[in-house]
């Protein structure tokens, strides 16, 4: 499964993933490459169970597909805080299971 190659990644910068999303939106092959970014990220956060995040990037997913761009950026942006409150939780719950010494 392609989101398991990316779990290790995900968990180094996961925030960065929204990030990485942003480039795509401009270009020329944008509504494909937004799709497949996203659908992506979906596979990554729903190993998580964060609902919020992954809805947000099947909703990118499908106005890459459908060639609906109008809402990205307000979709990205809401999709990069549900990735920081993510990224904030897997921090905690890392100390919280391997405690420094």
């Amino acid at each position: 499964m392609e989101a398991d190659a990316e779990f290790p990644r995900f968990l180094q910068r996961p925030a960065g993933y929204a990030l990485g999303l942003r480039i795509v939106l401009p270009g020329a092959q944008a509504r494909r490459a937004l799709e497949r970014a996203a659908h992506k990220l979906s596979g990554v956060v729903s190993i998580f169970g964060s609902r919020p995040a992954m809805q947000s990037a099947v909703a990118l997913e499908t106005m890459g597909r459908n060639r609906h761009l109008p809402h990205a950026e307000e979709v990205l942006a809401q999709l990069k805080g549900q990735m920081e409150a993510l990224a904030e939780a897997l921090g905690g719950l890392r100390q919280e299971t391997c405690p420094t010494s």
